[in-house]
């Protein structure tokens, strides 16, 4: 009986045990995770076996530096897409910023470098917020969803250009972005007050 209790015990204890992370499905994403974990072991000094990804998540940068520039130095004002990947060595976390063939090894512990001015982040938050919600509405990889450009723009009224049906719109002005998105040879855009996005034209219309 003890024995059946044990063995059944050390069953449950390895069912317990978490799966070990797996890679990214997208090519992309997991060419980008390889190139963080090697730009890890070379500026740590540890072996690229050591260095375990965690996470891997689209973003996109509003200036060449990822997020990740260092004070003093100069960064071009240009949108820059690629991914923040999350990593373990021997129990630390670190994070790397990769796009295309550049990796930069922002910080330990989630603490970055430098954090990009309030507008930028509102930049990035907002594109952020409308190729999910383009991703949703196609039903595809967010990731998969590219940059057109972005515009400061100033909209009339809250609907901020595209009336929606039953909407009593605000007297503006107000000020605003215009995002531009790329999927499939297809171009989308948004328009956003800086809190919120929505497509114009309406996506369903088109």
């Amino acid at each position: 009986m003890v024995r059946s209790a044990v063995l059944a015990l050390l069953a449950l204890s390895g069912c317990a045990q978490a799966a070990p992370p797996q890679p990214p499905a997208d090519p992309a994403a997991a060419q980008a995770a390889q190139l963080a974990r090697e730009t890890i072991a070379r500026q740590l000094h540890v072996a690229a076996g050591d260095v375990e990804i965690s996470d891997v998540v689209a973003r996109t940068w509003s200036d060449s530096s990822m997020g990740c520039g260092a004070p003093g130095t100069v960064a071009a004002t240009v949108m820059t897409e690629g991914y923040a990947i999350t990593a373990i060595v021997k129990g630390r976390m670190h994070i790397v910023h990769v796009s295309g063939a550049n990796a930069v090894l922002c910080g330990e512990a989630g603490v970055l470098r430098r954090e990009p001015a309030a507008a930028a982040r509102g930049i990035d938050v907002m594109m952020q917020r409308a190729r999910e919600d383009l991703a949703r509405r196609l039903h595809v990889d967010p990731a998969k969803i590219r940059l057109g450009g972005v515009a400061a723009k100033q909209w009339p009224d809250s609907s901020l250009g595209c009336l929606q049906e039953g909407e009593t719109p605000t007297p503006g002005p107000v000020d605003g972005l215009l995002l531009t998105l790329r999927y499939s040879g297809r171009v989308y855009t948004y328009h956003t007050d800086r809190k919120t996005v929505r497509p114009c034209p309406a996506i369903e219309a088109e």
